[in-house]
């Protein structure tokens, strides 16, 4: 697994992969899936809750949807998925430091 440590532009990789799913979900005018993106991104106020919000959705969207979405979809949202818990993680563990 990635640390934030080791990939020090998660938030950006993870904007790229939205960024991707939009784009490709746009195409093909999927927009159920797009629903689901579109709650939480794009982040706005880079925040633990921002990223987290953006996590639960796509989870959501794995969990009800999955079946539907063509496998190369699933891989780029598990790759978001695990990002966004990257940086609300990271996000935490320097609040925590600094306080």
């Amino acid at each position: 697994m990635l640390s934030a440590i080791e990939t020090p532009n998660v938030p950006a990789e993870l904007d790229r992969f939205c960024q991707s799913l939009f784009d490709t979900w746009c195409e093909r005018r999927y927009i159920l899936p797009l629903a689901y993106l579109m709650q939480a991104w794009p982040i706005m106020v880079p925040c633990h809750d921002a990223y987290s919000r953006l996590h639960l959705s796509l989870h959501a969207l794995l969990d009800s949807y999955c079946a539907e979405l063509p496998p190369e979809d699933q891989v780029l949202i598990r790759k978001a998925m695990t990002y966004a818990q990257l940086c609300f993680s990271y996000r935490l563990v320097t609040a925590d430091v600094i306080h």
